[in-house]
């Protein structure tokens, strides 16, 4: 995993996929005997954003996808793309907005339960 925080980029060569992103961030904290490697309190989300560059996309455009911090790379990277690893940036709640474009989410389809047997089973297709 590569961490990009605040300019400076820092490694795990190798990380347990279960153990909490916010857990993995904290490490780096405890290894250089300091506060975490941004301004944040890693227990409270609200206190910094982690961001995953969307892959693949436009170099000119890029997409970040926000990560939940209380679970692993296992279910934060399900479902997503990574060439070769992932690279994970540490924002500020602030900085979402104004220097990092977040990805639409992908459409969500449901069957409608009231509508599946009238259809005569088939179900209709919604937007989420």
């Amino acid at each position: 995993v590569e961490w990009r925080v605040d300019g400076a980029t820092l490694v795990d060569e190798r990380a347990d996929e279960r153990t909490p992103l916010r857990e993995l961030l904290a490490a780096h904290a405890a290894a250089a005997g300091r506060r975490p490697p941004v301004a944040c309190d890693l227990q409270d989300p609200e206190t910094f954003a982690l961001l995953l560059l969307r892959a693949p996309g436009p170099a000119n455009d890029p997409r970040y996808d926000r990560l939940d911090p209380s679970v692993g790379l296992d279910l934060n990277l399900a479902d997503r793309c990574v060439i070769e690893y992932p690279q994970i940036v540490v924002a500020r709640p602030g900085d979402v907005d104004r220097r990092f474009r977040l990805a639409p989410n992908p459409v969500q389809l449901f069957f409608a339960d009231d509508q599946s047997t009238s259809a005569g089973g088939h179900g209709e297709m919604r937007r989420a």
